[in-house]
């Protein structure tokens, strides 16, 4: 009898919780974009919970994760390897284990919203946007999958990856036959994913060991009403220039 197929499985937040395409515009990971422009985004925009609400966007709930799994046929192995961390690039901590085993999974399955493989990490440092792309390279006898989210309107969205992977949305994936998991790394990309679903990660992360977890990250809400009533009071005084301008471009026809 042949040996069960294995899986590595890395998750990142982000596939259940849709995105404003304009914030991706110069985007990066700094504490700039984890903390410092959530309070202004939340002031901003009205309805950002509403946007971005995994209960009308997402494929599934996320504390749904693992049952999904089990539905696509992946088993989780006893010792399974878990981790779990704020940004993606602390992916490849776990595959440099892999090395070190000497270990090559049949299959490594990014669940994504963005395909992270942006550049090559030749050309400089690796991120959380180009860690795949080293063990695309590496990993000659393994499936690459980057399996994408219903609410992510095109595959190209986010620019042509430098290598080439299998690619498939959730609802269309299937596997051949049940696959074993040896790891799964959650990544919670706090840069795209507004803080007040921090504790959905946490919850959905629980369902696969109680301790893992990633730190929340506090809001001030009292501040971004502050924030939002002077974005209103601009707006009105730009409204107010606006109309005035016209007014006075009428008297003068």
């Amino acid at each position: 009898m042949s040996e069960p197929k294995t899986a590595m499985l890395s998750i990142d937040f982000d596939f259940f919780v849709r995105e404003m395409i304009d914030w991706d515009w110069g985007h990066n990971e700094s504490p700039i974009f984890l903390n410092v422009v959530w309070p202004f985004r939340y002031a901003g925009i009205d309805d950002l919970k509403e946007e971005v609400d995994p209960r009308t966007h997402a494929d599934f709930w996320p504390p749904h994760l693992r049952a999904e799994l089990q539905k696509k046929g992946f088993l989780l192995s006893t010792n399974v390897n878990l981790m779990a961390a704020d940004s993606h690039y602390h992916t490849l901590q776990m595959l440099r284990q892999c090395d070190e085993w000497q270990y090559e999974p049949d299959y490594l399955i990014n669940i994504d919203q963005h395909h992270d493989l942006f550049s090559d990490p030749k050309d400089g440092e690796p991120d959380c946007g180009n860690w795949w792309t080293e063990y695309v390279d590496k990993w000659k006898k393994t499936r690459h999958i980057w399996i994408a989210p219903k609410h992510l309107d095109s595959m190209k969205d986010y620019g042509k990856p430098v290598r080439d992977v299998e690619q498939v949305r959730w609802s269309e994936f299937e596997l051949p036959e049940p696959v074993v998991v040896t790891g799964i790394f959650f990544a919670r990309s706090g840069c795209w994913v507004p803080p007040h679903l921090d504790e959905l990660f946490n919850e959905m992360v629980n369902e696969f060991h109680p301790n893992l977890k990633v730190k929340c990250r506090e809001l001030d809400w009292e501040m971004i009403e502050v924030h939002r009533e002077q974005l209103k009071e601009q707006r009105r005084e730009w409204e107010a220039k606006i109309e005035s301008e016209r007014a006075r471009g009428s008297d003068v026809d």
